[in-house]
């Protein structure tokens, strides 16, 4: 894996965009112009003077994505008599190719992100119906047009 994100970054020249060995101080958002401030500090960097972490660095920029990869954690409910189930039981970040259930039926458990991403591509690859099960009220807003079942 690692070595196709080197390639990938070397093809489209992206090493120049990276800063590695950073640590995030703080990020806010400036509301006068609506530019995100991100502040830096390089991770192993020191003054001479006896350890003192080197001055930071801020940048502006128009987006920032949190990708701390807090919803990589595979969360199983314990579910009785779930072995004696006959169907396929799949993970939803495990779940790459939305196409291979198209007419069948599909219950979702759990709508969080990962519950809610699959829905909507299960729902876009023909899936015949998704049923979703869920602890807590969540509202889903069609963002398409609602009357195709198309988002």
């Amino acid at each position: 894996m690692c070595g196709y994100i080197e390639a990938y970054a070397k093809h489209f020249n992206l090493y120049q965009h990276i800063q590695l060995n950073t640590s995030v101080v703080r990020v806010l958002r400036d509301e006068t112009d609506s530019k995100w401030l991100v502040e830096v500090r390089p991770t192993n960097s020191t003054d001479l003077s006896g350890g003192v972490p080197t001055e930071t660095k801020t940048h502006r920029f128009d987006r920032v994505v949190f990708a701390t990869g807090i919803h990589l954690k595979l969360n199983w409910p314990d579910i009785k008599g779930r072995h004696r189930f006959a169907g396929e039981i799949v993970h939803g970040l495990r779940m790459k190719e939305p196409s291979k259930y198209k007419g069948k039926r599909v219950l979702i458990i759990g709508l969080a992100l990962t519950g809610a991403d699959c829905a909507r591509h299960l729902a876009r690859e023909g899936a015949e119906r998704v049923y979703c099960s869920h602890r807590r009220q969540v509202l889903l807003v069609c963002s398409g047009n609602a009357s195709s079942g198309k988002s």
